[in-house]
């Protein structure tokens, strides 16, 4: 029974596309489509999945758009899709051999499961770590969302997860914001979503270091109010204030730490303040003061600010 949409938003993905593509074809008599949402490419990206969808015997439909935000291409696949499960996968990622059947499984056991999740190989700069599917989660929703944005339990990797279409509804990814758009949008979903997990692994993630930090590293200021503002949206499915000052406290200790990592002392050092009166946990805390003694330890021998002009935003965002 072809009961997925497969959804991956693309953006000048003409050197991985055919990959990921091809990584499906075992799951194809589960695949209605594969939505590929060609996020304004340059580089021939939509053709290529074509002729691999011709190639591979897959239902490859390419729906071209400008947005040039993954969350927003997402929102476009999911507007689109017509069966009753979805699934996103990156343009760069490879699913692994019968992921699907088995994440399909386990959701079909019970009507109330509206998530599933899978195990996933996270490859980091071309180093491998097993990362195992989210523990922890209990029969209520809302705690599920709260214990997700304060790091309770193992993120949930987009490409190692099954969406039943009714359990989305409204929720879209946030749009307009530089990162953590996925975290944003499992927590919504998590407020009227069950979750299930089967432990084999669905996927092999891709993730660059160097791309990842630079997120963090352009215009930190304006960007973390952007992304303040769509967590605190949070409020209106009854995520707690408590809650929601965490997951920036969390978010305001990684910012300082790339900016660390990079000489931006002076930012690193805005960002721990800004995180300074908001609650930590044990573990948070310890990372809280190990950066402000690092920062301590560096004011004498100060470097430049880093990319992006970064220096001259003044991330007074306590308020």
């Amino acid at each position: 029974m072809k009961d997925i949409s497969v959804i991956i938003p693309a953006h000048n993905a003409g050197r991985s596309i055919a990959s990921t593509i091809r990584s499906l074809a075992s799951e194809a008599d589960l695949i209605e489509e594969i939505l590929i949402v060609d996020d304004g490419s340059t580089d021939g990206t939509a053709e290529i999945a074509e002729q691999t969808g011709r190639q591979s015997g897959l239902p490859v439909l390419v729906k071209r758009v400008a947005r040039f935000q993954a969350g927003a291409a997402r929102n476009v696949g999911i507007k689109t899709a017509v069966s009753p499960w979805l699934y996103f996968i990156d343009a760069d990622d490879i699913h692994m051999k019968d992921g699907l059947r088995n994440l399909l499984l386990k959701g079909t056991e019970h009507g109330s499961t509206g998530i599933v999740v899978g195990s996933y190989i996270r490859r980091t700069d071309g180093v491998d770590r097993l990362i195992d599917a989210p523990a922890g989660y209990g029969p209520s929703k809302l705690e599920n969302a709260g214990n997700y944005l304060i790091d309770k339990c193992e993120t949930i990797n987009v490409g190692a997860a099954l969406i039943r279409s009714l359990a989305i509804g409204t929720v879209r990814f946030p749009e307009g914001v530089a990162y953590e758009e996925d975290t944003l949008f499992w927590a919504r979903l998590l407020t009227q979503a069950g979750v299930d997990k089967v432990p084999n692994p669905v996927l092999t993630y891709q993730i660059s270091t160097a791309r990842a930090d630079n997120r963090l590293l352009v215009q930190p200021a304006t960007q973390f109010f952007i992304w303040r503002k769509a967590l605190r949206e949070l409020g209106t499915v009854r995520i707690d204030e408590d809650t929601l000052r965490r997951r920036e406290a969390l978010l305001a200790i990684k910012i300082a730490r790339v900016h660390y990592l990079h000489g931006s002392f002076r930012t690193a050092e805005r960002f721990l303040m800004i995180a300074r009166p908001m609650p930590k946990t044990a573990r948070t805390q310890w990372r809280f003061w190990r950066y402000r003694l690092k920062l301590w330890l560096n004011r004498s021998t100060r470097t430049p600010e880093g990319p992006g002009g970064s220096h001259k935003e003044s991330p007074d965002l306590r308020t």
